[in-house]
């Protein structure tokens, strides 16, 4: 929690905006002013009490709290997402800053590597064949939406209770019998996919993306910092939000000083029932992320994991037994280790100024930097 801050004050905070930060999932709005005009208009509280809350979660993700970040349909700006996995570990920090449309670098445990990609579609999984890696390729990636007033204390008061089994399971048995219905499964559908509309993204858009991503809710002003007329700022802002899902949480801080790792699981099944278990991961605090394929039968997911290996066991049977029960696979598991994770913030903004001209170059680079990192290149 934050330096000079109170277990009980900081639990106070939380419980007074802990609605605010539900209404935020499906805000697709950027900049504080505009959140909060969204808020109101929504009629969930009145302008003088949304603004004070607002601020008040301002601060808490300043102070490392609960962060939030931009969650976007990454399909809308004709990207993909390839997970690449070599069997040896590299440094990710001194990895080469040239290989294009390179998300993050983390290693594993056992020793491996794990990159990430957000490559154009047109690139497909047998180019990297080529290079003899083991790669998924996924469509969308959601960000965490834990239910925060459901689980105040354990994350102000006893985090560690988050990652036992007992809890896991008991959250996994509530949220899988939710939603059994076709209309909720095609929601959940639609809640990956988004709206299918014109791509409207320049590069002015991407670098509008790429300042706020992590910081949504800055009162900073864009024009300046940007260096963009008003009017013109305006326009690509409202191109911005086109493909924004919302605003999500990107960590929370007490859990995050209790986990060095996380668990990563690629599972297979009906799109139904593997969207459930997704979604069922999503609304849990110490979950990060998931990815999903366009055809939902893929996903993979990450949840937070402390350093001790009883625990990681028993956060792998949650999820295998909630997998078995709705006819699923557990398709491969990954213990990634977190203090070497390297994340590349929007490195499609350059990227992406390439012309079609150079597709094979772009090809052929991606191939060769693989070859550089697992040692067969120069």
């Amino acid at each position: 929690m934050s330096e000079g801050c109170s277990t009980t004050s900081v639990r106070e905070e939380i419980e007074s905006v802990a609605e605010i930060y539900d209404v935020l999932y499906s805000v697709r709005r950027a900049g504080f002013y505009r959140v909060l005009k969204d808020i109101v208009e929504r009629g969930i509280r009145r302008r003088t009490s949304a603004l004070q809350k607002l601020r008040t979660i301002v601060k808490l993700h300043e102070e490392d709290v609960i962060r939030l970040r931009l969650d976007y349909y990454i399909h809308m700006i004709k990207l993909g997402i390839e997970v690449v996995y070599l069997t040896k570990n590299i440094d990710c920090v001194k990895l080469p800053q040239t290989i294009p449309f390179l998300r993050s670098c983390v290693n594993t445990i056992p020793t491996g590597t794990i990159l990430t990609f957000y490559c154009p579609k047109h690139l497909r999984p047998r180019e990297l064949d080529d290079v003899g890696v083991r790669h998924y390729t996924f469509y969308e990636r959601i960000f965490s939406k834990a239910e925060i007033g459901y689980y105040i204390n354990e994350i102000t008061e006893n985090p560690l209770s988050l990652f036992s089994q007992k809890k896991l399971e008991e959250h996994f048995t509530k949220e899988l019998k939710r939603g059994s219905n076709s209309e909720d499964i095609l929601k959940l559908g639609s809640e990956v996919r988004g709206i299918e509309i014109p791509s409207k993204i320049d590069n002015k858009d991407l670098r509008i993306l790429g300042s706020i991503e992590l910081d949504p809710l800055t009162t900073v002003s864009l024009d300046v910092k940007l260096d963009m007329k008003k009017e013109l700022l305006s326009k690509h802002i409202e191109h911005v939000e086109s493909i924004l899902r919302g605003i999500r949480i990107r960590k929370i801080g007490s859990i995050m000083n209790v986990s060095r790792a996380a668990f990563m699981a690629i599972i297979s099944g009906r799109d139904g029932h593997l969207l459930k278990l997704v979604n069922s991961i999503l609304k849990y605090p110490t979950s990060i992320s998931a990815a999903v394929s366009s055809d939902l039968q893929l996903a993979m997911t990450q949840v937070l994991v402390p350093g001790d290996i009883d625990t990681v066991r028993n956060i792998a049977l949650a999820l295998k037994k909630a997998s078995l029960d709705y006819d699923l696979e557990l398709v491969e598991s990954y213990l990634v280790d977190l203090t070497t994770l390297v994340n590349f913030t929007a490195p499609f903004i350059r990227e992406l100024e390439y012309s079609p001209i150079t597709r094979d170059w772009l090809n052929k680079s991606i191939r060769r930097a693989l070859k550089y990192i697992k040692g067969r290149g120069k």
